[in-house]
């Protein structure tokens, strides 16, 4: 009897093996066809002229690589799809040596990449050594190898733009349900575009042909809509960019998916939790009171929020949202607390040691939540005869006028860049920091000529810009020193506006928390259901080649916030500035 037992178990422990093995595979064949068909999408002159539906020929193809896993039958499938691309035979075929070159990384050797030599110009970060792995037969890996040769660069009827690339896809927002076929479109039009576009690929945490062949399988299989956008979500939080932000069609959200009339009701009914929130210690804190209460108060811990474990929400956030560095990752959970949506909010707090279960009642509509987020008024004001305060996010250019003929004679001025600048007014301190043109930034760009390659031709920023100079006016430079304060609200234009502190004043310090780290035009991806993903499309560094994404502005001086100056409702950051500003100028 125990050998009986043994023998099962043996034979069920190869059937699970073996089944492992046929979903694993699964994953690679799928990977290896949206790599066949982004090939095809960027470099068959066919498609990137519109010659052909190549959207519609994958959507109506793809089942008929789900019938089988032969290998044989699976490559044959392969030609067949593109065969679609060209009815006459390629001019070149490729050689032995041609191949090599490719599979290799050494494409800068074909004459139609020779370009690529010069290193200084261009930038390759695409490479096409997976045309070489063991799924594809040697008659794939040839037609694909042809593509490759015998590409001409021509107008690209997907792309917009020159130097911020700009995607023209259909979103297929008509469609009522998400069909399989259309979600490996998705998987299959994201992936590409971030293969060849993404400027910052080289910087992700994990390879990003790996990330497909882990994903691949959770989107195909995605049942619904709710799901689809949450494996989507976790899918695309692999590109660690802060600028990788998503939207969707919420009338497709709340209508499908069998959402019942009651949900929909309550919908109507709800709004924002009237508090917001700071994580400390890795622990969540109340920092705002939005409505009279008289249980919570600031510098309540928070454990859980409807049922919702907060340390656990903390730990599986990164899972479904994309963030360049920690401290965007901690800066976009705080916001996410505090954007809480319901009619009804059941929290468990930790208050004077004891821990109480409290129901909220009181909700707030949008705007009074946004404008939580928000300094208030004044944006300026003199701290002391030598110490001015102008809060550059918000500031008006009439009042900046105004307080610019105030300040100009203090000793320092603490400009305040904790968010992101809803005004153009800081376009101005180029020319009031400095009297000399300075270069702020230089960046590459993808060359839509050719995909996976950057465009390196000594593109600068100055920050100087011709409309913005008759608003100077006949202004004097400012001699005195400058304090700017900075935490991981500032992100993209406010990092942007960092970048030109450092260039244009020799007397900057900056005081806080690191920035965000994510900067350069951002762009959107359609995805079929309208569902939006966004990256940033330049890379955007210092002109020495430091990079900023992922890392940030460092502060020369850091201040964390803590829980008696939350309590305190105290701004440690500038208080610190002021302290600097007084005893060490």
């Amino acid at each position: 009897m125990k050998k009986i037992s043994f023998i099962i178990i043996i034979l069920f422990s190869i059937t699970f093996k073996i089944n492992a093995q046929e979903i694993e595979i699964d994953s690679i064949k799928l990977a290896g066809l949206c790599k066949v068909w982004g090939l095809a999408k960027n470099y068959s002159n066919s498609v990137i002229r519109k010659k052909i539906d190549w959207d519609n020929i994958l959507i109506k193809k793809y089942p008929e690589f789900e019938k089988s896993n032969d290998f044989n039958n699976y490559n044959q499938q392969i030609l067949d799809l593109l065969n679609y691309l060209q009815k006459q035979k390629y001019k070149k075929e490729v050689t032995q040596k041609e191949f090599d070159l490719i599979i290799n990384n050494q494409i800068k050797e074909l004459d139609n990449f020779s370009f690529l030599k010069d290193t200084l110009k261009y930038k390759n970060r695409i490479s096409f050594s997976w045309i070489n792995d063991e799924i594809f037969t040697d008659s794939v890996k040839n037609v694909l190898c042809n593509i490759i040769i015998n590409y001409k660069p021509q107008k690209n009827k997907y792309l917009k733009g020159k130097i911020v690339v700009k995607h023209k896809e259909n979103d297929f927002l008509e469609l009522d349900s998400i069909s399989e076929p259309y979600r490996i479109l998705g998987i299959f039009r994201y992936w590409n575009i971030i293969n060849y576009y993404f400027p910052y690929k080289h910087l992700m945490d994990k390879k990003w042909d790996s990330v497909l062949v882990e994903h691949i399988n959770s989107i195909k299989n995605a049942n619904n809509y709710t799901n689809y956008i949450k494996e989507f979500r976790r899918f695309e939080s692999n590109i660690n960019d802060s600028h990788g932000f998503y939207n969707y069609s919420t009338y497709k959200y709340y209508n499908t998916d069998n959402k019942t009339n009651d949900t929909q009701e309550s919908l109507k009914k709800s709004g924002y939790i009237p508090y917001n929130f700071k994580i400390v210690n890795k622990t969540v804190i109340i920092s705002k009171v939005l409505t009279d209460s008289t249980c919570i108060k600031l510098g309540d811990t928070v454990l859980a929020i409807n049922n919702i474990d907060l340390k656990n929400y903390i730990k599986t956030y990164s899972e479904y949202n994309s963030s360049s560095t920690l401290q965007s990752t901690k800066m976009n959970i705080e916001y996410s607390l505090s954007r809480f949506y319901n009619s009804i909010f059941n929290l468990k707090i930790k208050n004077n040691n004891d821990t109480i279960n409290y129901t909220e009642n009181k909700i707030v509509d949008y705007n009074t939540k946004t404008e939580s987020f928000y300094r208030k008024p004044p944006f300026h004001y003199s701290v002391n005869d030598s110490i001015g305060y102008i809060e550059l996010t918000q500031i008006k250019l009439k009042e900046f006028n105004k307080t610019w003929k105030e300040f100009k004679n203090k000793k320092t001025i603490i400009f305040d860049l904790r968010g992101y600048p809803e005004t153009p007014v800081w376009l101005l301190l180029p020319y009031l920091l400095n009297k000399n043109r300075k270069i702020i930034a230089e960046y590459y760009y993808p060359d839509k000529k050719y995909p996976g390659i950057f465009i390196n031709d000594k593109k600068i920023s100055t920050a100087r810009l011709w409309f913005v100079k008759p608003f100077v006016g006949l202004k004097k430079k400012y001699n005195g020193k400058t304090i700017v304060l900075i935490n991981a609200d500032a992100i993209s234009q406010s990092e942007t506006a960092c970048m030109m502190f450092k260039a244009y004043s020799d007397k900057v310090t900056f005081i806080g928390e690191p920035t965000s780290g994510a900067n350069g035009d951002v762009v959107k991806i359609d995805i079929p259901g309208g569902i939006y993903f966004y990256y940033s499309s330049i890379d955007w560094h210092f002109p020495n080649g430091e990079q900023l994404q992922r890392k940030g502005i460092i502060p020369d001086i850091k201040v964390k916030q803590d829980v008696e100056s939350i309590i305190n409702n105290e701004d440690k950051i500038l208080k610190m500035a002021i302290e600097y500003a007084t005893t060490k100028y």
